[in-house]
């Protein structure tokens, strides 16, 4: 999941790359202030329903989440015509990876848009999506018996002289 959530984060970049953060939720717009540069983008990406397809296979369910957030001080003087600039970026976001995929997860279906209650000062909106994609074992193969030794002085065959 790594790899598809760093593609992600590319294609978030590339559609707004006003964002000066773009990394994986770990609850930091729920910080009083958060250790990010803003506007920001947080991801996350949650497997809701799994099903075992073969004993090795599991098809997954899943749920993206990315909530964007932006500094709204009250007292900072803002040109009024940008009074609503950031919906502009929500909007971009929404419709560049609605339908999107990068390969290994099928296509990005955006469910829902919502503005989050937050610390006076920021607004932010969580987009969610609705895709799916397959588990299965890495490539290594796990053993399936125990390993031969290593030979020991003892146990090892005497080479002819030549």
């Amino acid at each position: 999941m790594k790899s598809y959530l760093q593609s992600l984060a590319a294609r978030l970049k590339v559609a707004a790359p006003e964002l000066k953060t773009v990394e994986l939720d770990c609850g930091q717009f729920e910080q009083e202030q958060p250790a990010v540069k803003f506007p920001a983008a947080l991801v996350n990406l949650s497997a809701t329903d799994v099903s075992h397809v073969k004993p090795n296979l599991m098809n997954c369910r899943a749920t993206l989440t990315v909530t964007v957030a932006d500094m709204r001080f009250s007292g900072v003087q803002r040109d009024p015509a940008d009074a609503f600039g950031f919906a502009d970026t929500v909007e971009t976001l929404a419709t560049s990876l609605n339908d999107w995929t990068d390969g290994r997860f099928s296509r990005l279906h955006l469910t829902a848009i919502n503005q989050l209650q937050s610390n006076p000062g920021f607004v932010v909106y969580q987009l969610t999506f609705a895709t799916s994609f397959g588990l299965a074992p890495s490539a290594e193969p796990e053993p399936t018996a125990e390993p031969e030794p290593e030979p020991t002085p003892d146990t090892q065959q005497p080479t002819p002289n030549t």
